[in-house]
């Protein structure tokens, strides 16, 4: 998934300091602006999984956990100073989408 090989080259830089609106939300935590910006953030990011991923990304429970991996990912990069972190995260999106497109279609002996 491409957005992922986009985080792990980002978050190798020097200036790398997780997702912007996570740390936004942490500082910010009540309702108003910043909270409403955060939203539609998160809506832009859906989205965009969704149309990188198509019918195997929206299916029930699929997009929110590749997008919890990448949101996951984010955070965890810059914590533990660790950008391969995102890798890992990538293969269990990518082994998430594979189970579901063996369930959509099933071998047949």
């Amino acid at each position: 998934m491409s957005l992922f090989r986009l985080l792990h080259e980002d978050s190798r830089g020097p200036q790398y300091r997780g997702c912007p609106f996570i740390n936004a939300a942490a500082e910010f935590p009540e309702p108003g602006p910043v909270a409403t910006e955060i939203a539609r953030h998160r809506g832009r990011l859906r989205e965009l999984f969704a149309r990188a991923g198509g019918p195997l990304v929206v299916a029930p429970g699929r997009l929110d956990a590749i997008v919890a991996l990448y949101g996951g990912a984010m955070s965890a990069a810059h914590l533990d100073r660790d950008p391969d972190v995102v890798l890992h995260a990538a293969e269990a999106a990518r082994r998430l989408l594979d189970t579901g497109a063996a369930q959509a279609h099933p071998r047949r002996p």
